[in-house]
C-alpha cells in the first residue's frame, strides 16, 4: 500500500499534498493508500478533506494507530 506521511507540514500545504497524492494514485488505478497525519489539528480535518475530494470513496483510522488513515479510492 503507497503511503503519504504528512509530519512536518502546514495544514495548508498538507492539504495540496494529500490532494495531488490521491489524484495520482487514483490514476494509477491504486484501490487504496495509507495517510499518515498524526493526532492532532491535521488528523481533525482530514476526514472533511476526504469527503470533499472526488478521488477518495472512503476513509477510516487505522486500528492500531489512530493518525494514520486508511483511505479507499474511487
Amino acid at each position: 500500500m503507497r503511503t503519504l506521511d504528512l509530519h512536518g507540514h502546514t495544514l495548508h500545504n498538507a492539504w495540496r499534498l494529500f490532494l495531488s497524492f490521491v489524484y495520482e494514485k487514483s490514476l494509477d488505478k491504486q484501490k487504496s493508500v495509507r495517510i499518515i497525519t498524526g493526532k492532532g489539528d491535521m488528523a481533525k480535518e482530514f476526514p472533511t478533506w476526504c469527503s470533499n475530494s472526488p478521488h477518495v470513496k472512503s476513509c477510516k483510522t487505522e486500528p492500531h494507530n489512530l493518525g494514520s488513515w486508511e483511505v479507499r479510492l474511487r
